[in-house]
């Protein structure tokens, strides 16, 4: 088959869409660049691993992998229920944030809806309301905040979808429950808004909006959280959405059974479970975060006050230069370009070796590249 015919195939969404990149992998770096020793702080991942409760039933679970998973996720949906105050019919289960992200667009955006999404964010949100054949309405980041003034203001009859993703990623920065109570009164009772917590659990702010109220309230809210950040559960793909249970099932309508692999479900519950090692993952994040405050202050780097696992920091006028430099010495950071950010880098918080390490190679490659 010819690239036109295929073309001619497409959904009209999907000719134009972009493909999305994760970033260098650790075994391609290895090879391009002969090392033996990587530290990938690029995917806000948790260096700390899963809980030892999470493995425990992970290898437990391995022996049973010929038997497919509880297709409704119930044992797991409960635990999430339990754990918010909320019933198991107002859970769902996705294979991370991403897929219900998917269902979300698949249950409810129409041809012609819009979505009204900060710039820069998660892509997926983009991508979605493009494969449906809506239209997305972009919002760029005031003084690197979630505008929601201005989302507010390109409201129209066509709004459908209003994603706030809280922290903001690759920002770091949150809205908080007053602006967010102004802000929904605006939008009314019948658009979804996505309140996508990914790094919630990090957050140290009272005022970091309740979303779950808003669901109480009659708001046609969807909260998404995930297994993949403080839980360390980003190999497994687990996530979870919480909304009215009308919500819920209608998403669970365009849901595939078995969508949440057996040891995905069965890890997941057993890390909900552990508090400690969740104390140990803010914990290390809270430090880490203090120790970048101080050397970028040192350093004389412009960075932004962040309440995710990452630091979002300007590292002169040229980030890609700057992370080859990086990269060369095994150190692996996200640059900033391709989200509309150059000169600035977003670094995952690490261990506290791990941090020291950027920072050492951080200040070497700066140098580099300004007296090259």
């Amino acid at each position: 088959m010819s690239k036109e015919q295929a073309l001619k195939l497409l959904r009209k969404g999907i000719s134009h869409l972009e493909g999305s990149s994760a970033g260098l992998s650790l075994d391609e770096v290895k090879r391009k660049y002969n090392l033996t020793e990587i530290i990938k702080l690029a995917s806000n991942e948790n260096p700390l691993g899963p809980s030892p409760k999470a493995v425990e039933v992970g290898r437990e679970m391995a022996a049973q992998m010929s038997v497919y998973p509880d297709p409704s996720g119930y044992n797991l949906r409960a635990a999430i229920a339990s754990a918010y105050g909320v019933t198991w019919e107002q859970v769902l289960h996705g294979s991370g944030s991403s897929e219900l992200i998917t269902f979300i667009g698949a249950a409810f955006i129409n041809q012609g809806d819009e979505s009204i999404i900060p710039k820069p964010t998660y892509h997926r949100y983009q991508e979605i309301t493009q494969i449906m054949g809506g239209e997305n309405l972009l919002v760029p980041l005031k003084d690197y905040r979630v505008d929601l003034a201005e989302m507010a203001q390109r409201l129209s009859p066509r709004t459908k979808l209003i994603v706030i993703a809280n922290p903001n990623n690759p920002t770091g920065d949150i809205v908080r429950q007053k602006e967010v109570e102004v802000f929904l009164k605006a939008v009314g009772k019948d658009r979804i808004v996505i309140f996508d917590e990914a790094y919630g659990e990090f957050v140290d702010d009272p005022a970091y909006p309740r979303a779950l109220e808003f669901i109480s309230q009659g708001y046609a809210v969807i909260v998404l959280r995930t297994f993949s950040k403080v839980y360390a559960l980003a190999g497994a793909r687990v996530g979870y959405a919480i909304s009215s249970p009308d919500i819920i099932k209608y998403l669970n309508r365009v849901r595939a059974n078995f969508n949440v692999n057996r040891i995905g479900q069965m890890a997941a519950i057993a890390a909900l479970s552990d508090r400690e090692h969740f104390r140990l993952s803010t914990q290390m994040v809270w430090e880490g975060r203090q120790f970048y405050y101080d050397k970028f202050q040192e350093m004389g780097l412009f960075y932004l006050p962040t309440w995710a696992n990452f630091i979002f920091v300007k590292v002169g006028p040229d980030d890609m230069k700057v992370h080859e430099a990086l990269v060369r010495k095994g150190v692996i950071l996200r640059p900033m370009t391709p989200w509309g950010y150059k000169g600035f880098i977003r670094v995952t918080i690490g261990t506290h070796d791990q941090n020291k390490k950027v920072v050492s190679a951080l200040e070497k490659s700066i140098s580099e590249v300004q007296g090259a």
